[in-house]
This record gives C-alpha cells, sequence and structure tokens, in this order.
C-alpha cells in the first residue's frame, strides 16, 4: 500500500467494465471512446456480454484499450447467473452450457484472460460462493450502474470475508456502463504504471498497483512502524480495515472535512486495507497487504 504511492510512475484513469450497442449498450464503440476520452480518461475496457468486442475504435479514440468481455454460467446461492468480467483477453472467452464458475474462469485463461468477478452484492453473490473458485484476481468492490438502479454499488463486506478467509484478491470500482446516464463517471481505477500500455496497465492490474476510487482521491501514504499518515482530497473518514472487528478510523468532527489522518496499523488483525470516504459517502479503496 505504502510502495504504491512512493514507486515511480505515471497515475493513469480509467474504467474496466463498459457496454456498447454490441451488447446492450445505448453507444456505439467509437461513440462510448470519445466519450471517456473527453472526460479524461487515459484506458478503458469495453465488455460486452457474451462477445469480443474489436477494440480498436477505443484505440483511435486516443485510449489504452483493454480487450475484455463480460462472460455468465453456472448459478450463484441466491440463485442467479455468474456474472465475471474477462479482461486482457486475446481472443473470445469459449463459455460452454455445462461451466459453473469455476469452469467460466478456467475458460478465460485458456484464453490468456484474467478474472474479475462481477458486483457480487448486485445478483446475491456469497463470500462462500466465490471462495469455491481458483484463478481470479479481482472483484469489484464498487459498481456504478448496480449503484444507480438498485443501490446494491458496494461489495465491500463479501470483500473483507474472502479477505479474511485467507484469499489475496483486489478490488476494482467500475461503472459497467449501459445508458451513459447515471451510470457513467461513477467508479474507477487510479493505476501506477511506467508503460502506458494495454499489457503494462493489466500487469499493475495483477500486481494490484492501483487504488480504485468513486471519488476520493488518495494523495499520499506513508508508514513510519506501526503509524500511518494518510494524505487525501476532502474526507468524512479515514479508515485502516482489518479481519473481523480490528482496524482503526478518523472522522472528521461535525461539520468539518479532514484532508489526513494518522492511524495505527498495528490495530488491523490479519490483513490491512485503507478506505476513505467523503461526505457523500462516495469511497476510496487501497488494495490489501496481509501482515
Amino acid at each position: 500500500m505504502t510502495s504504491l504511492f512512493s514507486s515511480p510512475g505515471r497515475w493513469l484513469k480509467g474504467n474496466l467494465h463498459t457496454h456498447t450497442t454490441n451488447s446492450d449498450g445505448h453507444l456505439t464503440p467509437a461513440e462510448i471512446g470519445r466519450v471517456y476520452r473527453d472526460a479524461g480518461y487515459d484506458f478503458l475496457a469495453i465488455t460486452d456480454h457474451g462477445r469480443f468486442t474489436d477494440p480498436g475504435p477505443v484505440q483511435d479514440a486516443g485510449l489504452v484499450a483493454i480487450p475484455g468481455m463480460e462472460c455468465h454460467a453456472g448459478t450463484n446461492a441466491a440463485g442467479e447467473l455468474h456474472h465475471v468480467v474477462a479482461l486482457g483477453i486475446s481472443e473470445a472467452v469459449r463459455v460452454e452450457p455445462e461451466h459453473g464458475l469455476q469452469g467460466l474462469i478456467d475458460a478465460i485463461r485458456e484464453a490468456n484472460g484474467h478474472a474479475v468477478l462481477a458486483h457480487p452484492y448486485w445478483h446475491g453473490c456469497t463470500s462462500a460462493d466465490l471462495l469455491e473458485a481458483d484463478g481470479w484476481f479481482a472483484l469489484e468492490v464498487y459498481n456504478q450502474v448496480c449503484q444507480a438502479f438498485i443501490a446494491r454499488g458496494e461489495s465491500s463486506e463479501t470483500w473483507d470475508q474472502v479477505l479474511g478467509a485467507g484469499r489475496q484478491v483486489w478490488g476494482l470500482a467500475v461503472d459497467d456502463c449501459h445508458h451513459a446516464g447515471p451510470d457513467i463517471f461513477g467508479g474507477w481505477v487510479w493505476v501506477k504504471t511506467d508503460e502506458p500500455t494495454a499489457p503494462g496497465i493489466m500487469q499493475s492490474l495483477l500486481s494490484g498497483r492501483f487504488y480504485a476510487s468513486s471519488g476520493p482521491k488518495i494523495l499520499s501514504v506513508e508508514r513510519d512502524g506501526d503509524r500511518v499518515r494518510v494524505r487525501c482530497s476532502p474526507a468524512q473518514t479515514i479508515a485502516l480495515i482489518g479481519k473481523g472487528s480490528s482496524g482503526h478510523a478518523c472522522h472528521a468532527p461535525v461539520g468539518e472535512l479532514i484532508e489526513e489522518a494518522e492511524l495505527d496499523w498495528g490495530r488491523a488483525r490479519d490483513y490491512v486495507r485503507l478506505v476513505v470516504r467523503d461526505e457523500r459517502g462516495r469511497g476510496a479503496w487501497c488494495n490489501p497487504e496481509f501482515v
């Protein structure tokens, strides 16, 4: 966590879950690429349902294109389809009728891709569902379309349960944009990389060299022993989260906001992750370190 902010490299902003008219989105690949470019994004993944969309129009718009698609198979404990985003694929993922979650992840890996478990809270996917499968590297801790339409966008509790079971996985914030309305520009990642290409961005994602946000910006994290000093955009709460009831939080006085806090790393058990909340309840999430 601390090394992310002190290491060399450029910060690049991107969205890793986007739909177009090739599935159930309202804009073409070229149109959505221009929309994100004009909003100051650096990279974008087109992840249409059940099909691989040529990333060329996104590249033509001036963004780094991360090839992807969203795949579905099997059912979770709530009786709903598993949704898995494949990133960095070199070809379409071949999904078979008999695939469950593990079979779907294996198929993504066979397509040279990397699996992200999409919006667990939205479709009732529990930590028990997720822990049954191996080979995935991240889940969506925040999904804007799920928040915008049914207020089930954040999956922090599920993430903590998975981390508490000893599984080191990362947390992404995404738009899952379909309409380019309330489901756009609400969740993104800031990736640190010295190689602003699709392979360079994917390598940073896989190694956890990024943080996710739905609003706040984290400026620095400095650790001295068990003391951690965090600087960020104006916030209501700055907290370290650990396993179970462990952790440490600093809150702004009523009617005020804070832009830095000193926290006790030693109060977090088994793993430590940082979360910042602004006055609107929007979050920024650093990836965990195991202790």
